[in-house]
Order: structure tokens, then C-alpha cells, then sequence
């Protein structure tokens, strides 16, 4: 427990996380953390912005940022999007519903309109 909090101010506070960036979100392993499509998902079925939000003051910024504080300093918004540990540990958080290659080929053949083409 709280390793993804961990790993979340790491991210945020190395290298290039560290200059000038103001959000940084942590997912779980069955998130591609490069698809910003799975992200997303994960931000707005795993999240609460009661408990899963931090915030960092005075952070090193770049004087590009229309928004830099006096002294080169920034604010940042750290989120984490992975299940709460207790329900993962309990098997309390809902199974991600999915259908098959078929049917999806059909629905988006048969809804076209409503899809973007990929």
C-alpha cells in the first residue's frame, strides 16, 4: 500500500518530470501509460478527486510557462488513477467489461457514425 502514491512524487520530482511539468498520473499495470485513451479511462473510473489528488508548491519551472512564479517556481498536480488498494486486495473493484473483436467490429460497422476511425 501506497506505493503508487511513491512512485507518483518520484515521477513528478526526476529528470524530465522534475522541469516545468504541472500534471503527473500514475495507472495501474493493465494501463498502457502511453495511450493517453487508456489514461483518461483510468482517470475517470479509478479516480476520487477527494483522496487522489496532491498538490506540490514551489516546484522548479521554466520561464515559458506564462504561469511561472516569481523565483522560477511552478504548482503541480499529482493524480492517482489506480484502483484503491483495499478493493483491489478484497476483489471489491468491478471487472472491466470488454466484448469480442466480432462484435466490436460489428457495433462500430453498425454505428459508424458515432465511432472515430482509428
Amino acid at each position: 500500500p501506497g506505493h503508487a502514491r511513491q512512485a507518483l512524487h518520484i515521477a513528478s520530482s526526476c529528470q524530465g518530470g522534475a522541469y516545468a511539468g504541472k500534471w503527473t498520473v500514475v495507472v495501474d499495470e493493465d494501463i498502457d501509460a502511453g495511450d493517453l485513451d487508456q489514461v483518461l479511462w483510468a482517470m475517470c473510473t479509478r479516480f476520487d478527486p477527494l483522496t487522489d489528488i496532491d498538490m506540490i508548491q514551489k516546484a522548479w519551472a521554466s520561464k515559458r510557462d506564462p504561469l511561472f512564479l516569481p523565483g522560477n517556481f511552478n504548482n503541480r498536480i499529482l493524480i492517482d488513477a489506480c484502483i484503491p488498494y483495499d478493493k483491489k486486495l478484497k476483489g471489491a473493484f468491478p471487472v472491466t467489461v470488454d466484448v469480442s473483436a466480432d462484435l466490436r467490429k460489428r457495433l462500430r460497422s453498425k454505428f459508424s457514425q458515432l465511432f472515430p476511425k482509428h
